[in-house]
């Protein structure tokens, strides 16, 4: 959460997407944060993809998954250097930025809690996604610092929507980011 006043960015690391046949680069995904009163920060978030298909995509870059959300620090607990879990809400409007797409918006609860060097965030959403229809979600991330010293950290996710069983996404390294957030 950045201070009130104060702009924060946080640039996201180069990584690969592959969705079927396609494949795409994206990079960066990018976070603008400013700090305000009581707890809140607003944000202007997206990523850059560029396709790498030669056959069926001629290089085309595109701007996805922009957001403006609101978040707020309903109570201040591991993440703010305080006992017990921290408790956040994000919600916000999803803007289209793909063609077919509509304004969307969704809600957010996250409780995060940290155990020796091993934070864990659980996330719960729900939403009116870009395409038109209502999604649920839930959600951890857990994150295990590899060389603490340098904030750099491994990252696991778990997630889906529901009712469907979630997808297991594989250890990531999330080198640059804070362990705490």
């Amino acid at each position: 959460m950045a201070d009130p006043g104060k702009l924060e960015l946080e640039l996201g690391y180069l990584s690969y997407l592959r969705e079927g046949s396609q494949k795409s680069v994206i990079a960066p995904a990018a976070v603008i944060n400013l700090g305000l009163e009581h707890d809140n920060e607003l944000a202007l978030e997206a990523r850059v993809r560029r396709g790498l298909n030669r056959e069926t995509d001629t290089g085309r870059t595109t701007f996805e998954d922009a957001a403006i959300p609101l978040k707020h620090v309903h109570h201040q607990g591991v993440l703010q250097d305080a006992t017990g879990p921290s408790i956040a809400s994000e919600c916000g409007v999803l803007i289209p930025t793909l063609q077919g797409e509509r304004t969307g918006a969704s809600c957010a609860g996250i409780v995060s809690e940290r155990w020796s060097d091993v934070t864990v965030h659980f996330n719960g959403a729900i939403g009116k996604i870009r395409e038109g229809h209502w999604e649920k979600f839930l959600g951890a991330i857990v994150l295990v610092p590899a060389v603490a010293r340098h904030g750099r950290c491994l990252k696991y996710s778990l997630s889906g929507t529901l009712p469907a069983s979630p997808p297991i996404r594989p250890w990531q390294a999330c080198f640059g980011q804070s362990v705490k957030t």
